[in-house]
């Protein structure tokens, strides 16, 4: 895989990211006690990385500027993730989107 692909790939991801969290916010469904959105799974961020995702540290770092329901993230070392279908990332793996675990509980 080239550098110029997986640059891609991540802003892509990121995008999607910021769109779902965009449309997210008009949603009136009841706060989960995890942070998630409803559908969402808890997922650490070391792992992810360990796996090969690059997005989710991205998404938790309040520095990198990506907002998640309008709030930066929040360093704790944890995302939400939802599964795209059946997509799968470049390498194989599941494609997720991920927000911060930031909602208020």
């Amino acid at each position: 895989m080239t550098t110029h692909h997986l640059r891609a790939v991540t802003a892509a991801a990121a995008l999607a990211c910021a769109a779902v969290s965009l449309t997210a916010q008009g949603a009136g469904a009841s706060t989960p006690s995890n942070g998630c959105p409803t559908s969402y799974e808890l997922m650490q961020v070391s792992v992810l990385a360990e796996q090969g995702y690059q997005v989710p540290g991205k998404v938790d770092d309040p520095g990198s500027g990506i907002r998640s329901f309008g709030q930066l993230g929040n360093d704790d070392g944890w995302v939400c993730a939802l599964p795209l279908g059946n997509r799968t990332t470049p390498w194989g793996g599941q494609l997720y989107n991920f927000v911060d675990n930031s909602l208020q509980t």
